[in-house]
């Protein structure tokens, strides 16, 4: 998979102060931590000690590549069109073309992009949504499940409890829980 560059295993999130009591029917949302740029940045983290940080990195910059462009008109601008090729392009070659350094290596067939961006296509700040759409299920199916156990997922959701939701049928007792990865 991709290459881990950046912080540490665990700078920011892995958890020294981590409270031990927990409430037990509160577990981490994927929809509340994809939202939260704080919540994301953990998970990265935890992609990143795992050398699996492919797909949120491909997710975040593919969400910002479309936040900066959904304004812009590339057929009335021709300068805004070029910036966004040269950004487009950017992407598919840092993880979507077949030999890209952080290939996605779930899409499979369903990459339009994996001999890299053709000429007769036009960037739009959408192009990239349908990729989106398979990672965002991607992450929610393999990476979370797995940071949500590790003691990540219990840092931030100590220091987060708003990116928790309850369990339903629970009886809101707290146990001890430990934060632990050889534990559990």
């Amino acid at each position: 998979m991709g290459c881990s560059q950046g912080k540490p295993a665990g700078a920011a999130y892995q958890a020294s102060s981590v409270p031990e009591i927990l409430p037990n029917d509160l577990v981490l949302d994927f929809g509340r931590l994809m939202k939260n740029p704080a919540g994301r940045e953990a998970l990265l983290e935890f992609a990143q000690s795992e050398y699996s940080e492919e797909n949120v990195l491909f997710y975040e910059k593919a969400q910002r590549f479309r936040k900066s462009h959904l304004t812009h008109d590339p057929n009335t601008d021709e300068e805004q069109a070029r910036a966004m090729r040269k950004e487009a392009s950017a992407l598919i070659d840092e993880f979507l073309k077949d030999n890209a350094e952080q290939a996605l290596g779930s899409l499979g067939s369903s990459n339009p992009f994996r001999k890299g961006l053709p000429e007769n296509i036009a960037p739009a700040a959408n192009m990239f949504d349908s990729i989106c759409r398979a990672v965002h299920k991607s992450i929610e199916h393999d990476i979370f499940p797995r940071f949500k156990q590790s003691s990540f997922g219990s840092a931030l959701l100590a220091k987060m409890p708003s990116l928790a939701k309850r369990l339903s049928g629970s009886s809101g007792q707290s146990t001890n829980r430990s934060t632990h990865p050889s534990e559990g």
